[in-house]
């Protein structure tokens, strides 16, 4: 198989849909609440593109990704239309760079240093979240419709 040209969705596994709330780690030590941040997350065993529902500005990405680079989610609940909810803890991710769509913007990140529990946590999404097929932007709902968790 060197030298083909493989098609890295399907080593990936398929991108699930989920409404999702990222806690990100307090680094301010006089601030007693975590960093909550709510929207929409795409995602499959590699990474994905967070969609939120404040949007995509300078502001936003230094305070998710502080070194311009990688973040450790404290905690990612994502939220099926069942209102199940799968969460996954303590996962790392490096930013890869920000998806400008026609109406909305994403933050593309893949997950690094993942362990064996974050790889069947991850695995396991395809069981509970709405498949994505073809466009991105278009899986998600209308603006109006996103609202916190």
């Amino acid at each position: 198989m060197k030298g083909e040209n493989q098609d890295k969705r399907k080593f990936s596994g398929n991108r699930v849909i989920g409404r999702c709330q990222i806690t990100l780690e307090n680094l301010d030590p006089f601030s007693f609440h975590d960093d909550t941040r709510y929207g929409y997350m795409m995602l499959n065993i590699r990474g994905g593109c967070l969609y939120l529902n404040e949007g995509v500005t300078k502001k936003v990405l230094e305070k998710i990704f502080p070194d311009g680079k990688n973040t450790v989610f404290k905690e990612i609940r994502l939220f099926s239309d069942l209102n199940e909810e799968m969460v996954i803890k303590n996962i790392k991710a490096a930013f890869l760079r920000v998806r400008r769509g026609k109406k909305r913007a994403g933050i593309v990140l893949r997950f690094i240093d993942i362990s064996g529990e974050h790889l069947d946590e991850l695995s396991s999404l395809i069981n509970h979240l709405p498949l994505i097929e073809g466009d991105e932007e278009a899986a998600l709902p209308s603006e109006n419709a996103i609202k916190p968790t």
